[in-house]
């Protein structure tokens, strides 16, 4: 693409996903339907009635117990993502809040189907939880492993993407990302 495309808008009246509810849609706009294995999507809720969070993921699948984009009541939030879509080119999208909530999403590319099998390939999995619940304290380093987590391979991987939350901190701060053996980047 380009430049992104807005696929949906839902914030005129009645176009609200309801809560605890699930719409599918064939992305189009510039996406081919065939051979299209994730598509790079900008997603928002926009003025949600209560907290929740949406998940976007591949239609005919599961929903993924991952939230694509966390949200407070009466706050609009948006996350970028790369969403799996199904052989057709659908996907999924999950209202997980008990309140309404306006949803956008924006296009931004996508990644053909098969196997990265060159160097700066890059190959869509479907979102999983990989670590939780770990706890830090200021100045903290934790390793986590990645390579054979949630479909991850084990070898001939140079990155991967990630998201990471922070939740219930007791301080502003800010957590820092990386290759495990490298020295973290100062502010």
């Amino acid at each position: 693409l380009s430049s992104p495309v807005r696929a949906l808008d839902t914030r005129h009246p009645g176009g609200y996903f309801r809560p605890d509810s699930v719409r599918t849609m064939r992305v189009g706009h510039g996406v081919p339907t065939r051979g299209v294995g994730a598509v790079a999507v900008m997603l928002t809720a926009n003025d949600p009635a209560k907290a929740g969070s949406l998940v976007a993921y591949a239609a005919g699948n599961d929903q993924p117990n991952v939230p694509t984009t966390r949200f407070d009541a009466h706050r609009t939030a948006t996350s970028f993502a790369w969403v799996p879509t199904h052989s057709d080119g659908s996907i999924s999208i999950a209202n997980t809040s008990r309140g309404a909530t306006g949803v956008l999403l924006d296009v931004v590319g996508w990644a053909n189907t098969g196997v990265a099998r060159t160097a700066g390939a890059f190959e869509p999995r479907f979102p999983d939880r990989v670590a939780s619940g770990l706890r830090l304290n200021a100045g903290q380093t934790r390793s986590v492993r990645v390579a054979g987590q949630a479909g991850v391979p084990l070898e001939h991987v140079a990155a991967v993407l990630a998201s990471v939350t922070a939740s219930a901190a007791t301080r502003a701060g800010s957590l820092q990302v990386g290759n495990t053996g490298t020295a973290a980047a100062r502010d």
